[in-house]
Parts: structure tokens; C-alpha cells; sequence
């Protein structure tokens, strides 16, 4: 059933919350950014990989979102109406929509992200090596922290595809 116009809103409000924070939303965009960040270097110049990389990402949030959307049946036209007139409503969501839609087209908050997650996977490895752990105890820990955020079985399928590979 189509959503009518003067619907009340508040049950869009719940299930783009919800989606927001479900693993079908974040494991996508985790892997994106874990993948590519390691072109990302903490220096001014932009390269044109930079703008490559951005314009994939947008493409997995917009793809991403209209997929979400398209499961109840809401058009991108019914979903910028209900920008407009819920968002006023509803703080947390405009909070976190703002947080992970609609700064996905703002190319520097990209880039921070993306510079600051190489740097933040680049000290966990340093720390592994300093503390001497094996590529196999970096595996089980990866999983334990994917487990913890509801991700389950994402990193482990990763793991065991890189293990093909040793």
C-alpha cells in the first residue's frame, strides 16, 4: 500500500531510525570505508582518486537508502516531504540523518572520515605488532568486535576469504 499524503509520519520516523542502525545499513558502509580508506593521507592536496572513492560512496548511500526505502514502498519524492515537514518533529532523527545521509555530499567530512579511519586502523595494526600478537589473534579480535556491534559473521567471512589467500 502506497503511503498516503496526510499519513501520520512518525512510523517513517521509527523504521528510518531503525534501519540507520541495522547491520543491512552499516556493514555495507563499514566495509566501504574499511577497504578504501587506505588510499586517505592526512596532507591539504586532494587527489583524484579522493573524488573517485567519494563519488562510490555516495552511490552506496543513495543505493543503500533507496533500497530501504523501496521495502515500504516510499518514493524519494514521499521521503524529501517527509524532510520537510517531519524533521522539525523529530531532533534525533534530523540528527542522525544529517550525521549519515546528507554528509555524504559534503567531499571534506568524506575525507576526515576516511583519513581518520586509515589512521585508526593504522595505529590498531602498529599496537598488534608492538604487542606481538599473530595475524590469526588480529582475526578473533576483529570478530569479537563485530559480534559486540551486532555484526556477526561480516568479518569472519572476510577473515576466512583472506586466509584463502595466505
Amino acid at each position: 500500500a502506497k503511503m498516503a499524503e496526510g499519513d501520520d509520519m512518525e512510523w517513517l520516523s521509527d523504521y528510518v531510525l531503525a534501519f540507520l542502525k541495522s547491520p543491512s545499513w552499516v556493514a555495507p558502509i563499514a566495509q566501504f570505508v574499511d577497504e578504501r580508506c587506505i588510499i586517505f593521507e592526512d596532507e591539504e592536496e586532494n587527489k583524484l582518486e579522493y573524488t573517485e572513492c567519494h563519488n562510490e560512496y555516495k552511490e552506496l548511500i543513495d543505493s543503500s537508502f533507496a533500497a530501504h526505502l523501496l521495502e515500504i514502498d516510499v518514493t524519494g519524492e514521499q521521503f524529501e516531504q517527509f524532510c520537510q515537514r517531519g524533521l522539525s518533529t523529530n531532533p534525533t532523527l534530523h540528527r542522525v540523518l544529517v550525521e549519515q545521509i546528507l554528509s555524504a555530499d559534503d567531499f571534506l567530512i568524506f575525507k576526515a572520515m576516511m583519513t581518520k579511519r586509515n589512521a585508526d586502523l593504522y595505529r590498531e595494526a602498529q599496537r598488534r605488532v608492538d604487542a606481538g600478537h599473530t595475524e590469526d589473534d588480529f582475526y578473533e579480535t576483529m570478530i569479537e568486535e563485530e559480534e559486540d556491534l551486532g555484526l556477526a559473521g561480516v568479518g569472519s567471512a572476510v577473515a576466512d576469504e583472506w586466509k584463502m589467500y595466505e
